[in-house]
Parts: structure tokens; sequence; C-alpha cells
């Protein structure tokens, strides 16, 4: 029996340089669960409300599984996340394949760059913080003193997701 998965590249619109994650997991993966991985995968807290859309269909429910919302490779969809900061990430899927094993954890496999803190404004007022002819008091008063725009830890996010997600055969099988 083969196990049917889905590599997925997210980026955040509008990072220059680019904020991305690629992810790993079961094509039987529903968009609710989806939204949890990308939290832990992002950085982002759980705080506020989310949805995924399509361009052609609209806003997509949330029990349908990866392999319905972005069954092909470059098929497309739309997260948002904190409709206040409107947090637009860009899911698109790379490949889709097929293990022997099934998985245990959705993991990421490769990433550039810590994502934003929460609450920081969105998009326009983070690239304004981190911009390099921002004068050091001014980022102080915005930016946690730990927070560093280069750094991302994949070992760290999956380790968390392999902590959140236990996976069992019967998840990848559906």
């Amino acid at each position: 029996m083969t196990h049917r998965t889905h590599e997925l590249d997210v980026t955040l619109d509008g990072s220059l340089p680019k904020i991305m994650r690629r992810i790993e997991t079961p094509s039987s993966m529903v968009l609710a669960q989806l939204h949890e991985v990308l939290q832990v995968a992002m950085g982002w807290q759980n705080a506020h409300r989310f949805a995924f859309y399509d361009e052609h269909t609209g806003k997509l429910p949330t029990f349908i599984p990866l392999s319905v919302a972005v069954p092909f490779r470059d098929s497309v969809i739309t997260y948002v996340y904190d409709f206040d900061d409107h947090w637009t990430h860009r899911i698109r899927t790379r490949t889709t394949f097929e293990r022997r094993a099934p998985m245990l954890h959705p993991r990421c496999t490769a990433a550039t760059r810590a994502c934003p803190p929460e609450g920081i404004g969105g998009m326009a007022r983070y690239q304004s913080l981190v911009a390099p002819h921002v004068s050091k008091r001014r980022k102080e008063g915005s930016l946690p003193p730990e927070f560093k725009p280069s750094r991302f830890d994949r070992d760290d996010v999956n380790q968390q997701l392999a902590e959140r997600f236990c996976l069992t055969a019967e998840d990848d099988e559906q």
C-alpha cells in the first residue's frame, strides 16, 4: 500500500526577502488541519481568524482535503490569517508523490526567514521596521528584542510538528 503525500510551498505575500516554508503532509489532510500546521511552521500563535480561498470558487470549506483543494502540481490556494493584519499566504502544490510508509507527522523540509511577529500591523509596517535604513532606536520600540528576521529554526518547527501531530496509518489512508 502507498500513501499519497503533498509537498507544498507556502509563501507570505509581500515579503521581501521572501518568507517561505516547504511542507510535506498527507494528501488526506483537511484544510482545518493544514491551518494548524501553518501556525506552527510560520510561527504564528493561532490567536486570530483565518480562511482559505480559491481564485475560481472563493472561500473554501475547511473540511476538504488537500487532494481536493490543491490536487495537482502548481495548484494554488490562498490562506489569510488575521483579518486585521491580513497575512496572506500563497499555497502552491510543488508536487504530489506516493510513500511506501505512512507519514508520522507533517514536516517542514525547507524554509527562508522568520515570520513577522503577531500584532505588528501587517506586511507594510513589518517591511518598514526591518528596512536597512530604519534607525535602531525606532526598531527597538516596535520589534521584540530577540526577533531576528533572518533566523528560522527548522529543527524546532519539526519538533513542534512531531509533538502536535501524531498521524496514524488510518489518517494517511483517508
